[in-house]
């Protein structure tokens, strides 16, 4: 079950859980300190980084299973690891499970 709420800034966001490998949720959230951001900010980073990514290279015909690189491959891999492995809320705490 997800819900939207509204955050300070008038941006829109959706709660949900997401499951990941303890060694990359600290790996994030030590990067996210060291940026001074949130988990949840270094996360939508990274997903908006992957998508901008994706959309690019599907404008340059780079997009089909068979055109894609080992690191596209392995950055789809990452996501997918992350999204299975960790419970995350909207104020970029991780949840018990």
């Amino acid at each position: 079950m997800s819900k939207t709420i509204q955050t300070t800034n008038q941006m829109k966001r959706e709660s949900t859980t997401i499951y990941i490998n303890p060694d990359l949720w600290k790996e994030v959230k030590i990067k996210a300190i060291l940026k001074g951001i949130s988990a949840t900010g270094f996360f939508e980073e990274a997903l908006q980084e992957k998508l901008n990514r994706e959309n690019q290279n599907q404008m340059i015909g780079l997009g089909s299973s068979q055109s894609r690189s080992s690191d596209d491959n392995s950055d789809i891999s990452t996501i997918t690891s992350t999204l299975e492995s960790v419970s995350i809320h909207n104020d970029g705490h991780r949840a018990l499970q």
